[in-house]
């Protein structure tokens, strides 16, 4: 089985805005069955700015996975072109606290929304403490000056292993060892 992880909080905001409402989170939280485009939140560098704009949002809490093999996060994203028509570079990082656990940039972000889907090597994934602990930190880089550079996030979240098995071997042992003393 697999475990899903979905934004369910705002952390810091920065300049994003969400498409409706005022929750990002809400936004960009759609589960497996009702993944679309509708609703989103977004980052536009204006005239002159050349500040980087970052969100952070938290993830559903989910339980430690039996392994640390098939880690992602997925994301669907599009850019739009700025008076030069360049578009800024887009960055994500699986955080837990302060730590950053992956960062991965994408720096050829199309006009149409695309998926992307981001692995997390299991030697990463092993440095991760508290699967109840984990944010989101998601940065449009820095536009050009001219302005109008644009990022369009629709959804985002954490895809790995079912939780680890919490049935005990204590029980099949005991009746093991008592078979090999009743011989």
């Amino acid at each position: 089985m697999t475990q899903y992880s979905y934004p369910d909080d705002d952390g810091s905001v920065g300049n994003w805005t969400a498409s409706t409402g005022t929750d990002r989170w809400e936004m960009i939280n759609d589960d497996q069955a009702s993944l679309d485009n509708s609703d989103y939140i977004s980052s536009t560098a204006g005239g002159g700015d050349t500040n980087p704009d970052q969100i952070v949002v938290t993830l559903t809490d989910i339980s430690t996975p039996e392994d640390r093999d098939d880690h992602y996060i997925k994301y669907r994203v599009k850019g739009g072109g700025g008076m030069m028509g360049s578009t800024p570079t887009f960055q994500v990082e699986l955080m837990e606290g302060a730590t950053v656990h992956k960062s991965d940039t994408k720096s050829d972000v199309g006009g149409s929304f695309e998926d992307v889907s981001i692995t997390i090597s299991s030697g990463d994934a092993g440095d991760i403490s508290d699967y109840s602990a984990l944010t989101i930190r998601m940065t449009r880089g820095a536009g050009g000056g001219a302005g109008g550079e644009d990022i369009y996030v629709s959804h985002i979240y954490l895809q790995c292993n079912d939780a680890a098995s919490s049935r005990s071997a204590a029980p099949l042992v005991m009746n093991h060892f008592r078979k090999m003393r009743s011989n």
